[in-house]
């Protein structure tokens, strides 16, 4: 991709589509999505035509600028691990729809990953249009032809060759890609764009921020962090220095030396043996059983949903799935049957199973959307920290209690209950719908480990291959940054150090996805608490000054460890 020189790259095809906007109170939301030509380099692997395409769902305000570079600001987001576009759906909403209740123009552009490319949608697709739920089983897991289409299988490493090409730097120029085409007017840019993202997506943008785009440490009118006015982390942290070992001379370098042999060995084995994320539990098959469940409380929301869940493999990565997140004990997980195919749940009390903060043993994939209902609980010990509710019950249908509505008192061992309204905030409904709806999924199917051990690596220092690219480490903090914990996610609630306009705050009752799906309106009856915060530190900052003050900066040890770095190439070189 021609889009690494300081000047904006060559104009790229560019379609856009209108979108329905989903349902809610959401009537000045116009959605669309919009795809751009930009194929792989030379020499990637084969791959689908998809692969050479950039996509995200744009939210605009209805009746507003047609032209971003017209809108007061715009949210460019970056989904997190395992996350597609669909993932940033709801907070997008939220985001427009509050601003524009202001009387302002805001956009928000969920960005959809390379790798998305890889994922089949057919059978999800087919079930929604013909609002059978069993259809979207069949062809993933039946083997059955639908509409005319058979599943090709969930693919394997060794046929991903081409998600090794889903490097940080491929994924960091895709980034840019998005914002000079959308907004090419450098000055609009550093007044008016946000860069930043959810979970991993925050740390993408810190090595964004970070990125020499034109490879040239003598300049810097390329440097990413120029792309963004400020940036925004929901249950993150915008940096690319976490550890502050950039900022100490030895240390620094040492890192960086100690750490290019071993990143060199370890990318060589992800590139070859593990280019896409599945391991167990986590992986495409698995969260294909995810995206179907969406589907099924969509369809099925108040109906048994025993039949359904027969349709799932009993052997195979869905089953251990399954097993883990709905077993009672580590017996459970070993049984001859699972737990939950000798159980009666309704679609909703299905993705609760699956999802829900007070049975999902794993905390990255949690949502505070209510609790079981119409039956009775025991507690789960299976969980990352403290015991969960279960449904223990063979013969009741057990149903859900939404986030809003009267819920079941079920007692915790060191007192308090389970589910208050103060700490449910997400809709189920609205939960399924960005789960099962397209056109881009809310989870990624295919996550390409090279990403995040790029990231990784990068963040220890290591500055081999590609990484020599990050080179303003001070970039993140040279922009005002907004950080949104939550209460329940999986960060340690601690922020960044606050400096000039930075802003941080922790919302109470949130889970990590929470962050991301709450509902637009709060049992407490206000408005939803991260969307507001966006929409506030957005309008607060847009149009303002561009350049940093001294207080915004990171201060001298950012500028010397640049010099370090140039200095380290210029011998190299």
């Amino acid at each position: 991709m021609a889009v690494l020189g300081a000047t904006a790259p060559a104009a790229l095809a560019r379609t856009e589509a209108p979108l329905t906007t989903p349902p809610g109170p959401f009537a000045d939301v116009a959605r669309s999505l919009v795809t751009i030509d930009a194929p792989l380099p030379s020499g990637a692997p084969a791959h689908p035509a998809a692969c050479d395409q950039l996509r995200y769902e744009r939210f605009r305000r209805a009746g507003g600028p047609t032209d971003p570079q017209q809108a007061d600001a715009i949210f460019v987001a970056m989904p997190g691990i395992l996350g597609g576009a669909g993932s940033m759906r709801m907070n997008a909403l939220g985001v427009v729809q509050q601003a524009a209740e202001r009387g302002r123009s805001v956009e928000v552009w969920a960005l959809d990953r390379r790798s998305n490319c890889l994922e089949d949608r057919f059978g999800l697709d087919a079930a929604l249009a013909a609002k059978d739920p069993a259809l979207a089983l069949d062809y993933y897991f039946g083997r059955k032809e639908v509409a005319g289409r058979r599943f090709g299988g969930f693919l394997k490493n060794g046929q991903v060759a081409v998600a090794k090409s889903f490097d940080l730097r491929q994924t960091v120029e895709d980034y840019r890609a998005v914002i000079v085409e959308g907004v090419p007017d450098p000055d609009v840019r550093a007044r008016k764009v946000f860069c930043g993202g959810h979970s991993l997506g925050g740390s993408i943008t810190g090595q964004l921020m970070a990125w020499d785009f034109d490879g040239d440490p003598a300049t810097t009118d390329d440097a990413g962090y120029k792309l963004c006015r400020a940036s925004v982390a929901l249950d993150s942290a915008v940096t690319a220095d976490p550890s502050g070992l950039g900022e100490t001379p030895l240390q620094s370098e040492a890192a960086a030396a100690a750490g290019a042999t071993t990143y060199d060995t370890v990318t060589a084995f992800v590139d070859r043996s593990l280019r896409v994320l599945d391991v167990g539990v986590i992986g495409p098959e698995t969260i294909g059983t995810l995206l179907g469940v969406g589907v099924v409380a969509q369809l099925r929301p108040d109906e048994d949903t025993a039949d359904l869940v027969a349709r799932i493999p009993t052997r195979g990565a869905a089953e251990q799935g399954l097993r883990l997140f709905h077993s009672r004990t580590l017996a459970d997980t070993i049984a001859p049957v699972a737990t939950l195919r000798r159980q009666h749940l309704t679609g909703e009390a299905l993705l609760g199973a699956f999802l829900d903060d007070d049975t999902q043993p794993l905390g990255f994939i949690r949502t505070s959307v209510g609790v079981y209902a119409n039956g009775p609980v025991g507690r789960k010990t299976i969980s990352q920290d403290g015991p969960l509710v279960f449904p223990t019950s063979t013969s009741a249908l057990y149903r859900w209690a939404n986030f809003d509505d009267p819920l079941p008192a079920f007692p915790k061992p060191n007192g308090g209950v389970y589910s208050t309204p103060q700490s449910e905030v997400t809709d189920i409904q609205d939960l399924a719908r960005v789960l099962g709806d397209g056109p881009l999924e809310f989870a990624e199917e295919y996550f390409p480990t090279r990403l995040v051990t790029d990231i990784n690596f990068s963040q220890a220092g290591t500055r081999a291959g590609d990484l020599r690219r990050v080179q303003y480490l001070g970039g993140p903090a040279a922009r005002p940054r907004l950080t949104v914990l939550a209460e329940d996610g999986v960060t340690d609630g601690t922020p960044p150090p606050l400096r000039g306009a930075d802003v941080a705050l922790t919302v109470p009752g949130y889970d990590h996805l929470d962050v991301v799906t709450a509902s637009p309106k709060q049992n407490d009856g206000q408005p939803e608490k991260v969307a507001k915060a966006v929409v506030d530190f957005m309008l607060g900052l847009a149009g303002s000054e561009s350049t940093a003050t001294a207080a915004d900066r990171s201060g001298a040890a950012s500028d010397a460890t640049v010099a370090r770095r140039i200095a380290a190439l210029q011998r190299e070189g």
